[in-house]
């Protein structure tokens, strides 16, 4: 008896355990199986970067199996697209550009990327340079996206003009001081002033009076040159004070120095009339020197002869350039987007899509300013070492962009007086005056007990870095 019952519980054991291997066995065949692959629609504004993704296209199908698909907008129109298709009940993207400085509206629509893999290790995030990550990676304790384009403003200016012992020697007799890259935004207004010489077409720079989203990086960067203010601590505006005014009466000189119709430059015409020669400088971001060195881009005599450094002042305004992120309301497997991420944020692939002119990208990662040689069409004319050090260094001393909640309300307002005030529609100072008055209209409309809390967290990043905030 007590024989049965032991070969009754042996074959019980065996029974039970052959049970568990066949159970570990499926969970091994489950766990090593091919997770099918979908679609992945990605998002972008048409023109340089869509192109970009599409050439990309077959070798990113091929390699992860998924398809690609793309929805398209004007550049633009870019934030009212997005922001419909975010708020809507689908999304109708699962990979999308968009512009940190949209993160006050759009960061609580967006997937925290480190719930969808090894974020950190997968996207290299030490190697984001510092001043293009936290602030613009994170929004509520939520990685909402990575850098794919690093805006900020550099000096670019013509080299040849600058070292010629004439120029300098008549820029000394007139303003008593040597003729070399400007510290101060009164040396950027002098040779500004000195270059500009209309009997030979040729001006002391181009800059963006259009009324554009861009027009307002400028006043910006006049504004934080003089440390000026944006906000107290109780929401109520300062762009019109003093300091204000004197960045205003100063953004508005420079059409003086201006090739005609200034009054309709923006970014594309801005970069051109440099690139044939029709300026001695222009501040403008960092893809603005690739563009400089490209021979199918600017003439060889600007070419061959310009170089870059650092704007005028202690602080440098930062535009912020694109990011690349998973909506929330996806409507496919937001783990193909992941994938399809990271295979664009190869370090190599970051560096060549960095270094191509023809992507309109700025460099973002450290290795993308660590190789100068990186930028051929640059070293082969001697500019990419200058570039490099001033792109960096712009960084470094860099203001982070507004990226508050309706930021876009108060920049628009902005805008449309900025671009009275360029047309001699209003008086620089009534426009700036007014631009203040509209903002503290937009608060009101809003809501303070909304506005005021994002106003000082934003108060508060300034103060972190040492900018002196009321």
């Amino acid at each position: 008896m007590i024989r049965k019952i032991m070969i009754m519980l042996l074959m019980g054991t065996l029974l039970l355990g052959s049970g568990a291997i066949t159970a570990l066995a499926s969970e091994k065949e489950e766990a090593g199986a091919e997770r099918e692959r979908g679609t992945v629609v990605i998002g972008v504004e048409a023109g340089t970067i869509h192109e970009l993704f599409q050439k990309f296209e077959p070798e990113i199908e091929r390699d992860l199996g998924v398809e690609i698909e793309f929805k398209t907008w004007p550049l633009y129109q870019s934030y009212e697209t997005l922001m419909l298709m975010l708020t809507s009940g689908e999304a109708a993207i699962d990979l999308t550009t968009f512009l940190p400085r949209w993160m006050g509206d759009c960061g609580i629509y967006f997937t925290d990327l480190s719930k969808l893999g090894d974020f950190k290790k997968d996207f290299q995030v030490d190697q984001i340079v510092s001043g293009f990550r936290e602030p613009y990676m994170l929004y509520k304790g939520k990685w909402i996206g990575v850098p794919f384009d690093g805006d900020t403003l550099v000096l670019i200016y013509r080299r040849d003009y600058m070292e010629d012992p004439k120029e300098k020697a008549a820029f000394k007799a007139k303003y008593g001081y040597e003729l070399a890259p400007p510290k101060t935004g009164d040396q950027y207004n002098d040779i500004a002033e000195f270059f500009t010489r209309p009997d030979e077409d040729f001006y002391g720079h181009s800059q963006i009076f259009a009324r554009t989203w861009e027009n307002t990086t400028f006043f910006f960067q006049r504004l934080f040159e003089r440390e000026g203010q944006l906000w107290d601590r109780n929401g109520n505006a300062l762009i019109g004070n003093r300091i204000g005014q004197e960045a205003m009466l100063d953004y508005l000189k420079g059409r003086a120095w201006a090739p005609p119709g200034y009054n309709e430059v923006g970014w594309e015409q801005q970069r051109r009339l440099f690139f044939q020669g029709k300026a001695f400088m222009f501040a403008g971001w960092t893809d603005g020197p690739k563009g400089a060195a490209d021979p199918e881009q600017a003439i060889d005599e600007v070419r061959e002869n310009f170089s870059v450094a650092v704007l005028p002042g202690k602080w440098t305004y930062m535009f912020g350039g694109r990011n690349l992120g998973i909506p929330e309301n996806t409507p496919n497997d937001k783990r193909d987007a992941y994938e399809v991420l990271k295979w664009l944020y190869r370090p190599e692939l970051t560096a060549e899509m960095a270094a191509d002119p023809s992507t309109h990208l700025d460099p973002w990662m450290y290795h993308h300013f660590d190789n100068p040689p990186l930028y051929t069409q640059m070293a082969e004319v001697g500019s990419a070492e200058a570039f490099c050090d001033a792109a960096m260094q712009s960084i470094e001393q860099g203001i982070i962009h507004i990226y508050i909640r309706f930021f876009r309300r108060y920049e628009d307002a902005l805008a449309t007086r900025l671009a009275q005030a360029a047309s001699g529609e209003m008086d620089g100072v009534a426009a700036i005056k007014a631009a203040q008055d509209d903002w503290d209209r937009i608060t009101s409309e809003i809501g303070e007990d909304i506005m005021v809390p994002e106003m000082n967290e934003y108060l508060d990043l300034l103060e972190s870095i040492g900018y002196p905030v009321p």
